[in-house]
C-alpha cells in the first residue's frame, strides 16, 4: 500500500467515524459532522479512488510525492475541521444558555423580514431572466440563467435563501401554518429553477438542503437516520447526474419532455458517461485542481501565499460596485483575484478549466500556507458553536445555522471565498433587520416598562 493510498483510507475512516458519532452518539443528523464529513468523503476519497480506478493519475503532470503532499494536507485539514467542530460544540459549565423567547408580535416582525427579503429575491430573479429574453431563453441552453449588469442585481436572488432561513424562526415559535408554507414554496422557486434547469450543483444543493433544514429545524425535529441517509444519497446522485449529463438539465432536452425514459437511460449510462466525463474534463476535477493549487502555491513556486489578503478583499473590496471603482482589484494589488478567484492555473498550456474549484483544504493552503490546518480548526469551531447556539438559544442563531447548512457545499467542494461571500450576502441583511426590528424592540420595551416582567415587557 502506497502512502497516498494509506492517507486516502485514513480520510475515509476519519470521515465515516465522525459521521457515525454525530448521527448515532449525538443523534442529530443536522450536526455539522453529519453533513460536512460526507462531502469531505466525496472530495478526498471518492474522487481519488475514481481517478485511480480509471488510471487517470498517469495523465496528470503530478509526481507521487506531490500527490502525497496534497493528501497529507487534505487529511490534516479534515481532522482539524472535525476537532474544531467538537471543541466549538461541546457544553461548557453547568449553566445552560437562556433560550430566545419570541411572542406573536416578534414572530410577525420576523415574517415581515422574510417577506421583504423574499420579494426582493424573486424580483431579482425575474429581472435577470427578463434581461436575456425570458424563462425559456434563459434555461434552454446548458448552464443557462439570467444576468444583469449590476452584480448586486445578479446576486440578490440569494436573498430568497435569507427569506427561507428566516421562516425557520416563524415555524419554530408559531408552528406550521399555511402562510409560512406558501411563502417557503415561492421563495424556494428561484433556487430550484436555477439549479435544476440551469444544471448547477450549488443552487440545487441549496434549494433541497435549506428546505429540509427549515422544515425539520423549524419544527424542532430531526429526520430518522434512514431518511437522512436516503435523502442525502438521492441528492448526491442528483448532483452527480447534473455534472455528468448537464446538457439534459435545460428546457427542450429529452429529460424535459420524456423524464421517465430519459432518466432510466441516464441511470443505465451513468458509469460509462461518468468515466468519459472525468477523463475529458480532468483539469476541472476538484481533487486534481486541488493538487495543482497545493503544488503551485508551495514554497519556491511562482504563486505566492495570500496570507489573508484574499479574504479581506472578499469582505471589503468585492462588495464595492465595479461601476464606482472599475479597477478596484488592481488598485489594492489583487488583480490575481480575477483569475479563478486568485487560484490561477488557467493558461494556454494548462488543462485546468476556468471556474474550476480545488476544495477547502487546497484553497485554505493558498490563503494561509500550512496555517490552513489552523484555519480549518477555527472554521470547524465556528460551525460547532453556531450549531450549539442554534440548539440551545434559537432565535437568530437558528437562522444563521440554517444558512451555514445550505451554503456548506460551497465551502467543502469549492472554496472558502465562495461560501464567505454568499454568507455575508445572505446573513448580513437578516442580522441587521433582526437587530432593528426585533432586538431593539425588546430592549425598548424593557427600558420603558421596568416594573413589568421580561415576558410582559416583550409583548408590549
Amino acid at each position: 500500500m502506497t502512502t497516498f493510498t494509506f492517507l486516502t483510507v485514513l480520510i475515509g475512516l476519519l470521515a465515516s467515524a465522525s459521521f457515525l458519532w454525530a448521527t448515532l452518539k449525538i443523534r442529530d443528523v443536522f450536526h455539522p459532522l453529519a453533513y460536512l464529513m460526507p462531502m469531505a468523503l466525496f472530495l478526498y476519497v471518492f474522487l481519488p479512488v475514481e481517478l485511480l480506478r480509471e488510471n487517470l493519475f498517469s495523465f496528470s503532470q503530478f509526481t507521487a510525492g506531490e500527490l502525497t503532499k496534497a493528501q497529507v494536507l487534505n487529511a490534516s485539514c479534515v481532522l482539524a475541521l472535525a476537532i474544531g467542530i467538537l471543541i466549538g460544540g461541546r457544553e461548557r459549565g453547568r449553566t445552560s444558555p437562556t433560550p430566545t423567547t419570541l411572542l406573536p408580535r416578534q414572530v410577525n416582525r420576523v415574517f415581515g423580514i422574510a417577506i421583504g427579503l423574499g420579494v426582493v429575491g424573486l424580483a431579482a430573479f425575474a429581472v435577470n431572466v427578463n434581461n436575456v429574453g425570458g424563462l425559456f431563453e434563459a434555461y434552454s441552453q446548458e448552464k443557462g440563467g439570467g444576468t444583469a449588469d449590476s452584480g448586486y442585481v445578479r446576486d440578490a436572488i440569494f436573498w430568497s435563501v435569507s427569506a427561507l432561513a428566516a421562516l425557520t424562526v416563524c415555524l419554530r415559535y408559531d408552528g406550521v401554518r399555511s402562510r409560512y408554507l406558501a411563502a417557503g414554496a415561492f421563495f424556494a422557486a428561484p433556487m430550484v429553477i436555477h439549479g435544476l434547469l440551469g444544471g448547477r450543483r450549488g443552487p440545487t444543493f441549496i434549494a433541497f438542503s435549506i428546505l429540509a433544514a427549515v422544515y425539520y429545524l423549524g419544527r424542532n425535529k430531526r429526520p430518522s437516520l434512514l431518511i437522512f441517509v436516503s435523502g442525502g444519497a438521492l441528492l448526491g446522485l442528483l448532483l452527480l447526474l447534473i455534472v455528468t449529463f448537464r446538457d439534459q438539465f435545460r428546457f427542450g432536452s429529452d429529460l424535459f419532455y420524456k423524464p421517465t425514459s430519459t432518466l432510466e437511460t441516464m441511470m443505465d449510462q451513468l458509469n460509462t458517461e461518468r468515466s468519459e466525463t472525468v477523463e475529458r474534463t480532468l483539469g476541472a476535477d476538484e481533487f486534481i485542481y486541488g493538487v495543482d493549487v497545493v503544488t503551485r502555491f508551495s514554497e519556491g513556486r511562482t504563486d505566492t501565499i495570500f496570507w489573508g489578503r484574499r479574504v479581506l478583499t472578499i469582505m471589503f473590496v468585492r462588495p464595492i460596485p465595479s461601476q464606482f471603482w472599475p479597477t478596484k482589484y488592481q488598485d489594492v494589488g489583487m488583480e490575481r483575484y480575477l483569475i479563478n478567484v486568485g487560484l490561477g492555473g488557467v493558461d494556454q498550456y494548462s488543462s485546468v478549466a476556468n471556474g474550476a474549484a480545488p476544495g477547502f483544504a487546497a484553497d485554505l493552503f493558498a490563503e494561509f500556507g500550512w496555517g490552513a490546518i489552523i484555519a480549518a480548526l477555527c472554521i470547524g469551531w465556528g460551525y460547532g458553536r453556531v450549531w450549539k447556539n442554534a440548539r440551545a438559544v434559537g432565535g437568530i442563531w437558528l437562522v444563521l445555522y440554517v444558512l451555514l447548512i445550505s451554503l456548506s457545499i460551497f465551502f467543502v467542494i469549492q472554496t472558502l471565498e465562495a461560501m464567505l461571500y454568499r454568507l455575508l450576502l445572505t446573513a448580513l441583511p437578516i442580522v441587521i433587520l433582526w437587530r432593528m426590528m426585533v432586538f431593539r424592540k425588546h430592549v425598548s420595551a424593557l427600558r420603558a416598562s421596568p416594573a413589568l416582567s421580561p415576558v410582559e415587557a416583550l409583548g408590549r
